[in-house]
C-alpha cells in the first residue's frame, strides 16, 4: 500500500486557481479593468482577461483591516485619503462619457507614476455610478491581481464604462478583442478609459484598430496634482489629517509642513507618503527622514514588520493584501524614479512568499522572478549593496520553482545563493553565517528532491554546524534556527537511509525545542519535530513509542487550533494524518480511521476556501483514507475516497504535470492496491492503474535520475503481486 505521511521541512504546494464567470445583461455597465492573472469573461477559452465587480466603497474592507500597513493607508483602492482636486479634468471625462454623437469610445489617460491616475480613475467611477452606470473591473492575465467574486449587473442603467489600468502592458490584440467582446455583448453606450504612464508608439496603433472596430479614441494627459506650492499644502494637510484620524494620532496639528519647493512634490504619492511618515513620527515621537528619498525606506521598513506580524498571527489574508499594496505603491514610485526599484524587488520578494503560501504558484513565481531579475542589475552596478539582496531573492525563487515541479531550475538557483552567502560570510561572518545557513538548509531540500541524498545530508550537517557556533555565542538569538536545522537534518539522514542517527538527530530536534520560551511559533515547531520524531520511530520499528509522540503532537496543534482556527488547522489536519498511520502501525484501526477521516474532514473545509493551497492534501488524506477503510473491510467506501484522490491529482497534473505527476503516480499505486483489495479474482482495473503509475515514474526516472527509483520500484512490486494474482 501507498500512504502519504507529512514530514515537514518543505512550504505547502498548491494550484492554479479556477475561472470565475460574470453575468452578462442587455443594459448598460461599468466596467474597471486592471492587471490580473485569471482568464475569464465569456464562454470562450481564449480571452486573455476576466470582469469582476469594481468595489467602490472601501468602508468595508477599512473596517476588516487589522494591519494598517503603510501600503494599505496609501492605497488609491482603500481611499483612506479623500480624493481633492482635478475637477477640471473629471469634468473633460464627464463631457466625453455623456456625448451621444459617439457612442462607441476610448480614452487614453496618460501620466507618470504616483500622479493620481488610479484615484482619478476611482472618483470618476464613482460619479459614474451616481449618474446611473454600472460599476464592475476587469484583469489582465499579463499581470498579478487578486480574485473577486463576480456578481449580476443590473440591467437598467445607461451604458457600459471601462477603465483599464496599466494600459501599456496589455498586448493591442487583447484592447481591440475586449472592444470587440463589449460591442458584441452590449451594443448600449460604450466608453473605455485607458490609464498609462507615457503616451508611447502603441496608442497611434491602437487608435487605427479601434476606429477600424467603431470606436472613436481621444487623449487626455495628466499633469501633476499640485504645482503650485499653496496646492502641495493643501494636499499635505489634507493626507496628515486623514492619517492622524485613521492611527489615532489627536496632535496631528503640531505636524510641520515640510519644505515642499522641489519638484519631486508635485506628485501626489509622494506627498501622502510625506504625511504618513509625519503622522508616524509624532504618534511615536521620532525623527523625520531628512530627504523625499529617504521616505520609501522608512516605510519599507515599518511595511516588513505588518507582514511579519500578519504572518506570525497566520492572519494569512491580511498579509496577502498588504504586501499587494505595497507592491502597487512601489511599482507607481519605481516607474516615476528608479531609485525606488530597491524598494520594489524586496517587496515582490516577500509577495512570492505570500502567494506561495497560498498556493498562487504562478503568480509567486512570476513575483520572484521580476525581484532576481531586479536586484541581478542592481547587483551588476552595485555589487557591494545588492549581492545579499540578489541572494535571498534566489533562496526564495529556489522555493518557489521547487513547488512548481521546477526543480533543477531550483536547485541552480539555491546554489548561486549559497555561493553568494558563502562568499559574503568569508567576509563578515557575524553578518552572513545566519543567511548561509538558511540557504544552505534550502538547498538539501533540493538536492533530496533531485534525488541526491547523501548530497543533501552533507548540506544539512553544514547547515547544523554553523548553528551550533552561533548558539555556543548568541543562544537566544539562533536556538530556534538550530532546532529548525535538526528537524531537517533528521529527515534528510532517514531518506538516505542513516535511520539510527536520523532517530538521535530527531530526538535533538525536540529536546531543542522544549528548551525555547513557550509562544505559538515554538509550539507548532514543536509539533512538527514531534512529528517527524514519530516517523523516525516508526521506521525504527518503534511503534508503541511512535504513537505516543504522534499523539503529543496532535494535542499541540489541536490546543493551537482550538484557540485561533484559521492559523492552526492545517497543521491540525497534518498531525492527524499521521497520527492514523501511527494508529494503524499497530492494529488499532477503528482509532486510525477516526483520526483520517477528521484530517479528511478539515483538508475538505480548507479546500472549499482555498482550492489552490489545500487541494493537494485533501488528496493525500483521502489516499490515506482509502487503505483506512479497506482495513476494516469497507471496500466501497474505499474506492469512493482512492478514486476521488486519484481525480484530484489527475486536476492538478492536467494543469502543472511537473509539480503534481508524482503524486498522481502515488495516488495510482494507492488507489490499485485498494482496488486489488476490493475485487477479488477482477484485478484489471487494479493493474492499469498500477501500470500506469509505473509508465509515469519511468517518464520521471527519465528526466529526474534516481530520483523516483524507489518509488517505481514500490510500483513494479505492486503490479507483480497483482499479476501473480490474475496467476
Amino acid at each position: 500500500m501507498t500512504e502519504q505521511e507529512n514530514q515537514e521541512a518543505a512550504p505547502r504546494r498548491g494550484v492554479a486557481s479556477a475561472q470565475v464567470n460574470i453575468a452578462g445583461s442587455a443594459g448598460g455597465r461599468v466596467f474597471a479593468v486592471q492587471s490580473g492573472t485569471q482568464n475569464i469573461h465569456s464562454n470562450r477559452s481564449d480571452v486573455p482577461y476576466r470582469v469582476e465587480p469594481y468595489r467602490l466603497d472601501s468602508s468595508e474592507l477599512r473596517l476588516k483591516s487589522e494591519i494598517q500597513s503603510p501600503s494599505a493607508l496609501l492605497s488609491s483602492r482603500l481611499q483612506v485619503v479623500p480624493f481633492i482636486g482635478r475637477s477640471n479634468e473629471l469634468s473633460l471625462l464627464a463631457e466625453w462619457r455623456d456625448n451621444p454623437a459617439h457612442p462607441l469610445g476610448f480614452m487614453l489617460v496618460h501620466g507618470p507614476g504616483g500622479q493620481g491616475k488610479t484615484r482619478l480613475a476611482a472618483e470618476f467611477s464613482r460619479l459614474s455610478e451616481q449618474a446611473g452606470w454600472n460599476i464592475a473591473t476587469a484583469r489582465h492575465d499579463s499581470e498579478m491581481a487578486p480574485k473577486i467574486d463576480a456578481a449580476e449587473m443590473a440591467r437598467d442603467r445607461h451604458g457600459v464604462l471601462i477603465i483599464v489600468d496599466y494600459a501599456e502592458q496589455w498586448p493591442e490584440r487583447d484592447i481591440v478583442q475586449l472592444a470587440h467582446d463589449l460591442k458584441d455583448r452590449d451594443p448600449a453606450q460604450i466608453r473605455v478609459v485607458l490609464l498609462a504612464r507615457a503616451r508611447d508608439w502603441w496608442w497611434p496603433m491602437l487608435a487605427t484598430e479601434l476606429a477600424k472596430a467603431g470606436f472613436s479614441s481621444n487623449e487626455m494627459a495628466l499633469g501633476p496634482l499640485a504645482v503650485t506650492l499653496q496646492e502641495r499644502t493643501a494636499a499635505f494637510v489634507t493626507a496628515k489629517d486623514s492619517f492622524a484620524a485613521t492611527l489615532g494620532v489627536a496632535n496631528a496639528d503640531q505636524i510641520p509642513d515640510p519644505d515642499m519647493t522641489d519638484n519631486v512634490w508635485s506628485q501626489a504619492l509622494v506627498i501622502h507618503m510625506a504625511a504618513l511618515v509625519a503622522v508616524y513620527s509624532v504618534r511615536e515621537n521620532q525623527d523625520l527622514p531628512a530627504k523625499p528619498s529617504d521616505l520609501a525606506s522608512y516605510l519599507l521598513s515599518r511595511e516588513r514588520d505588518s507582514w511579519q506580524a500578519a504572518y506570525a498571527n497566520k492572519r494569512r489574508e491580511e498579509a496577502l493584501a498588504a504586501v499587494r499594496e505595497s507592491v502597487d505603491s512601489y511599482r507607481q514610485l519605481a516607474t516615476a524614479d528608479p531609485a525606488y526599484e530597491p524598494n520594489l524587488a524586496s517587496t515582490l520578494n516577500n509577495l512570492a512568499i505570500q502567494l506561495t503560501i497560498h498556493g498562487r504558484r504562478e503568480e509567486a513565481l512570476a513575483a520572484v522572478n521580476e525581484s532576481v531579475n531586479s536586484y541581478r542589475r542592481l547587483a551588476t552596478v552595485d555589487p557591494a549593496a545588492y549581492e545579499p539582496n540578489l541572494a535571498s531573492a534566489l533562496n526564495n525563487q529556489g522555493r518557489v520553482l521547487s513547488t512548481s515541479g521546477r526543480r533543477e531550475e531550483a536547485l541552480a538557483a539555491v546554489r548561486e545563493s549559497v555561493d553568494s552567502y558563502r562568499r559574503l560570510a568569508t567576509v563578515d561572518p557575524a553578518a552572513y553565517e545566519p543567511n548561509l545557513a538558511s540557504a544552505l538548509n534550502n538547498l538539501s531540500n533540493r538536492l533530496s528532491e533531485q534525488g541526491q541524498r547523501q548530497a543533501a545530508v552533507e548540506v544539512s550537517r553544514e547547515a547544523v554546524r554553523i548553528l551550533r557556533s552561533l548558539v555556543a555565542t548568541s543562544p537566544t538569538e539562533f536556538a530556534s534556527d538550530l532546532s529548525t536545522a535538526l528537524n531537517n537534518l533528521g529527515t534528510r539522514l532517514a531518506e538516505a537511509g542513516e535511520h539510527e542517527e536520523a532517530f538521535n538527530v530527531a530526538t535533538e530536534a525536540v529536546a531543542a525545542y522544549r528548551r525555547l520560551s513557550n509562544s505559538p511559533a515554538v509550539e507548532t515547531g514543536l509539533a512538527s519535530a514531534l512529528n517527524n520524531l514519530g516517523v523516525r520511530l516508526a521506521e525504527l520499528g518503534r511503534h508503541d513509542q511512535a504513537l505516543l509522540v504522534a499523539r503529543e503532537a496532535t494535542e499541540v496543534r489541536r490546543k493551537l487550533a482550538n484557540e485561533n482556527p484559521d492559523a492552526w488547522l492545517p497543521d491540525l489536519a497534518g498531525s492527524l494524518n499521521n497520527l492514523g498511520i501511527r494508529l494503524a502501525d499497530i492494529g488499532r484501526h477503528e482509532e486510525a480511521l477516526a483520526a483520517t477521516t477528521e484530517a479528511v474532514d478539515v483538508y475538505r473545509r480548507l479546500a472549499d476556501v482555498n482550492p489552490d493551497a489545500w487541494l493537494p492534501d485533501l488528496a493525500g488524506s483521502l489516499n490515506n483514507l482509502g487503505i483506512r477503510l479497506a482495513d476494516i473491510g469497507r471496500h466501497e467506501e474505499a474506492l469512493a475516497a482512492t478514486t476521488e484522490a486519484v481525480d484530484v491529482y489527475r486536476r492538478l497534473a492536467d494543469v502543472n504535470p511537473d509539480a503534481w505527476l508524482p503524486d498522481l503516480a502515488k495516488g495510482l499505486r494507492g488507489f490499485a492496491w485498494v482496488r486489488a483489495v476490493a475485487s477479488g479474482d477482477d484485478l484489471d482495473e487494479a493493474l492499469n492503474a498500477v501500470e500506469e503509475s509505473i509508465e509515469i515514474y519511468n517518464g520521471l526516472v527519465r528526466t529526474q535520475s534516481s530520483t523516483f527509483l524507489e518509488e517505481r520500484r514500490q510500483a513494479r512490486e505492486l503490479a507483480r503481486r497483482i499479476t501473480g494474482r490474475l496467476g
